[in-house]
């Protein structure tokens, strides 16, 4: 029923409650969140219950459920050692944790990044890589990598993705999973301080 309940919620609030429980089985709630796809309409009815009306819509037959990306969420937004974490869940389910890690390294992530971390991002990987990841991207992500280089690397960086032409979306998928690899390690050295989603702001 826990896993259930943190599913539903915004995942800055299922982080904060994740935080607030004992350490001990941290790890089997955030693999169950992860292991959920469907929940039946007799357990949303126990659950709406529980929650007396705070969950809303839950008049379907059944519910689809982002366990993994939830899971991922909740991780990125965990005070303390990610990494550990992430090494605990991999013990219970090797394959759900690869999925939980693809969601935390989402190529998206590049448009939430300083500067500085971009320029030593782009440094990291081949331009040809780029070129080719930058296909078909969202604006944002292409814009935010375009004004952390010179303006001259960028000019001839964006007639390198003319030239190239179109390339198979299997492809460019592989290279930004190859890209995000390098990101991952470049963040576990500790050469770059990731930023793993966005951030409240105050004036």
């Amino acid at each position: 029923m826990q896993a259930v309940f943190l599913s539903f919620l915004p995942s800055a609030q299922a982080s904060q409650v994740i935080a607030a429980l004992p350490e001990e089985g941290r790890d089997l709630l955030l693999i169950n969140i992860a292991r959920l796809t469907e929940v039946e309409r007799e357990l949303l009815v126990e659950l709406e219950q529980v929650v007396d009306g705070c969950l809303q819509n839950l008049s379907m037959q059944s519910a689809n459920v982002e366990g993994v990306r939830q899971a991922a969420e909740i991780i990125n937004r965990l005070p303390g050692d990610r990494a550990q974490m992430v090494e605990l869940l991999r013990a219970h389910d090797p394959d759900v944790v690869n999925k939980i890690e693809s969601n935390m390294y989402d190529f998206y992530i590049l448009c939430k990044q300083t500067e500085a971390v971009l320029t030593r991002i782009v440094e990291a990987v081949d331009m040809e890589q780029w070129a080719i990841a930058l296909k078909g991207v969202e604006p944002e992500v292409r814009n935010a990598l375009l004004q952390s280089m010179p303006r001259r690397q960028a000019q001839a960086f964006e007639e390198q993705v003319r030239r190239i032409g179109p390339v198979p979306l299997s492809r460019v998928h592989q290279v930004r999973q190859d890209i995000m690899v390098e990101v991952r390690n470049l963040a576990l050295s500790g050469e770059i301080d990731l930023q793993l989603f966005a951030e409240d702001v105050v004036e």
